[in-house]
């Protein structure tokens, strides 16, 4: 039965009312996978994971998946995302207010509604203070979201002092970016960092690629797409085939420094 909660910003006084989190404190390998609408409510869902780890086992991993709202509007990257969201523990929604949530961010919730298999999720939402509004529309239907799933819904509302701070952050990264426009050199390290990168090999029917988050195996290819099976563990029977544009794919396999343990069985 889901169970929805309002928590003050302390972290123990939010996770440890979890019904799920004696379950959680046990887990060796610990995925989150958060949905933000812009840099400044990414940075908050990072800090919500960096204190989490601190109250998780100490010999936990987490593997954090972090996806914009703009990319969700992609339906290759879209489907991607629902596939990591199906497998996470933790799956966060960090938004600024308003009445409701992107269409594209609604899709993406529907598909990872249909492909849970009913473990232990928490769906957390992340707002901004009280002071500069509510969003009632939008906690009703994340409410009805957890209903459906069968989830545990926090949400949390940052405090001043935190907006503070996360402003603060945003704007000295802003003055350095402008400041090493001036600066070329520094500025085409990470691009040339890139450049020298090792390609990935070609993408094969059989091959099965490890990521911080699971594994994914490829199941066909086509000219211009790709099935695929997204898991947690190799060898995991009843997992749905997904489909993307081999570009898709490959450019996700390659942020995500994805490294192949199994070549092509042709």
């Amino acid at each position: 039965m889901a169970r929805s909660s309002y928590f003050p910003p302390s972290m123990d006084s939010m996770i440890s009312q979890l019904r799920v989190w004696p379950i959680w404190k046990e887990l060796k390998h610990f995925a989150v996978s958060a949905a933000c609408e812009d840099s400044s409510t990414s940075t908050r869902a990072d800090e919500f994971c960096r204190s989490l780890s601190r109250d998780l086992a100490p010999s936990c991993t987490i593997a954090k998946e972090l996806w914009l709202f703009n990319q969700l509007c992609v339906p290759g990257l879209r489907a991607i995302a629902a596939g990591e969201a199906a497998l996470a523990q933790l799956i966060i929604i960090s938004v600024h207010h308003a009445e409701s949530l992107p269409e594209a961010v609604k899709r993406w919730i529907d598909l990872w509604l249909g492909q849970r298999n009913g473990h232990n999720n928490v769906l957390l939402a992340l707002f901004d203070p009280v002071y500069q509004g509510v969003s009632n529309s939008m906690r009703g239907y994340l409410q009805e979201v957890a209903k459906r799933g069968n989830m545990e819904l926090l949400v949390k509302s940052e405090d001043a002092s935190d907006y503070r701070r996360h402003q603060g952050r945003l704007l000295s990264s802003m003055l350095r970016c402008r400041s090493d426009q001036n600066q070329p050199s520094n500025c085409l390290i990470e691009l040339e960092m890139k450049k020298s990168e090792k390609p990935l090999p070609p993408l094969e029917k059989g091959q099965l690629w490890k990521t911080d988050n699971g594994y994914i195996q490829i199941w066909h290819i086509g000219k211009r797409l790709v099935d695929y099976k997204m898991m947690k563990q190799p060898g995991r029977k009843a997992v749905r085939t997904q489909a993307t544009t081999i570009e898709t794919l490959n450019e996700y396999l390659k942020n995500q420094k994805a490294v192949l343990t199994v070549a092509s069985r042709a």
